[in-house]
């Protein structure tokens, strides 16, 4: 979880981009509140992807971290 990674972060408000900085492909979603990626279509894209997370925290700063999407 978030939580345990970033002290003092607000899951909720997190935010997550490609880690070159674009967007997440079409048919992929992050779900801020739940912290659940879900990717409705592999057409548009090919795994894994590399996924670059954001969180602010309750002091004002943020944390991030680096992650990645492979096949289940």
């Amino acid at each position: 979880m978030i939580e345990e990674r970033i002290p003092g972060a607000i899951p909720e408000q997190s935010r997550a981009r490609l880690v070159d900085g674009r967007a997440l492909p079409p048919g992929v979603e992050f779900d801020a509140f739940s912290q659940t990626f879900e990717i409705r279509s592999y057409g548009k894209f090919t795994l894994p992807l590399d996924v670059f997370l954001t969180v602010p925290t309750r002091s004002g700063t943020s944390g991030s971290f680096t992650l990645t999407i492979g096949k289940p």
